[in-house]
């Protein structure tokens, strides 16, 4: 106990003398206030130390020893971290896929004839596979027509049968949206399909 003491009685000594060494070297300016204030908070610090100590020795409780088996709780740890990188990367290929689409309708949605577009795309999720996220097949639900821009207030036919008003979809605007998205997305034709949307 009295070795501890003298430590500290010699920490304060140390700190107390650095102290008066500073403001001997400092010039007689408006700084050496701010000097005095921080090595006055230094030499209370140095003089609350023990105290401090013993503080957080009484008021912290000893750290509790885990009961079981440390490496079954790795394994479980390990595992539900497994399963949350699976599900992250479940959302995040969703999240591609979605804004692929959104994407793809766009680029359609801007081709002369086309009234709506709905897209399916297909892409590569096995995970460690080195095209990862590469697209497959692209399905393309077409409505051909002039796009509602909601300026205009189409007329309205009543009793003609619905087949003989819808337009099909062009060869001209089939070979168009192919070479749009096959050029973009650097797909084969196969991997691209049109259909009509009902």
């Amino acid at each position: 106990m009295m070795a501890e003491i003298t430590e500290w009685v010699k920490s304060i000594v140390m700190v107390v003398l650095f102290a008066t060494f500073l403001e001997f070297l400092l010039p007689a300016s408006s700084m050496q206030r701010f000097v005095r204030v921080i090595m006055g908070l230094f030499i209370m610090l140095s003089i609350l130390n023990p105290l401090i100590h013993v503080l957080h020795s009484q008021l912290l409780p000893e750290p509790v020893a885990v009961f079981g088996n440390p490496a079954a709780k790795s394994t479980e740890v390990e595992r539900i971290s497994r399963e949350a990188a699976k599900g992250r990367s479940q959302l995040t290929h969703e999240m591609y896929r979605k804004d692929l689409a959104n994407q793809i309708r766009a680029l359609v949605m801007a081709i002369e004839g086309i009234a709506e577009v709905r897209v399916a795309v297909d892409t590569n999720d096995q995970e460690g596979s080195k095209n990862i996220g590469a697209i497959k097949h692209i399905t393309l639900y077409v409505q051909p027509g002039v796009a509602d821009t909601g300026r205009k207030i189409q007329k309205i036919t009543i009793n003609t049968p619905t087949a003989q008003n819808r337009s099909e979809l062009s060869a001209v605007t089939r070979d168009k949206i192919r070479r749009v998205i096959t050029e973009l997305y650097t797909i084969r034709e196969d991997q691209l399909t049109i259909q009509r949307l009902n």
